[in-house]
């Protein structure tokens, strides 16, 4: 017996075939800097790596045009230590007798030693205490035919939060934008991800968490389902909830 549409599939008890309906997919999309993985870049690497007094200032002596070249993998990890300072700070610093280029490996110490979850491992106790790990297990473990995809602007030094939060026991890493060579928000990004995953003719069906304003705009765009997060696991669990996943419910 051939299945009227996507959403039944038949299955024989005896001698007939009865028509039951299959699972729907559930498709969600992830940030992970800041989303799920508190970002190490804002607690204090400025200082602890970079020698600046303040975040401010490393951005001021940054070549921006770099970080997003690495983040979309057209340049190697050598080339952007290298190169991660404008020229008007590599001259300051080379006659100030100082390194002109990034040591790789401080920065990839630092990631690793200060890479938690969002809202967990602090110590405070809080109504979102439970924070995105526990979120995300349960949403993989309770919503049945759930998909949980990572889609993320970041460099080759993913792999360390995969390493340290072994986060592919929660999602997969399956849009990161030096793989990909797309960024968000660029539509492109966006585009590859639902053509990848079967979803371009139904867009609303996937529901994409991004801590940008500008990320998730530029989903709901496409017809993406975007939910800003807004740093409060409990908030985004509400937020799944209201969507009608009531597994969810605590």
């Amino acid at each position: 017996m051939r299945c009227p549409n996507a959403l039944l599939m038949s299955v024989c008890v005896g001698t007939e075939a009865l028509v039951v309906p299959a699972t729907p997919r559930r498709v969600f999309l992830f940030d992970v800097m800041d989303t799920i993985v508190a970002d190490p870049f804002f607690q204090g690497m400025h200082l602890d790596v970079f020698g600046f007094a303040t975040l401010e200032g490393l951005y001021a002596a940054q070549d921006a045009q770099v970080y997003l070249d690495f983040e979309a993998g057209r340049i190697d990890e050598e080339t952007f230590c290298a190169r991660y300072f404008d020229e008007a700070e590599r001259t300051r610093r080379a006659r100030a007798g100082l390194p002109t280029s990034v040591d790789a490996d401080s920065v990839k110490s630092y990631l690793r030693k200060n890479c938690r979850f969002v809202d967990d491992g602090d110590g405070v106790m809080r109504e979102n205490a439970f924070g995105m790990q526990t979120l995300l297990r349960e949403l993989a473990m309770r919503v049945q035919g759930a998909e949980l995809h990572a889609m993320s602007n970041y460099g080759p030094w993913w792999r360390i939060f995969e390493e340290e939060l072994q986060l592919s026991h929660l999602l997969e890493w399956s849009f990161i934008s030096c793989e990909t060579g797309l960024r968000k928000p660029a539509p492109e990004a966006f585009q590859h991800a639902l053509h990848s995953l079967g979803m371009d003719a139904d867009p609303s069906a996937v529901i994409f968490v991004d801590d940008s304003k500008a990320n998730c705009d530029a989903a709901a765009a496409l017809g993406i389902d975007a939910i800003h997060f807004r740093g409060c696991a409990t908030e985004l669990r509400s937020a799944f909830i209201a969507r009608g996943f009531k597994e969810l419910r605590v």
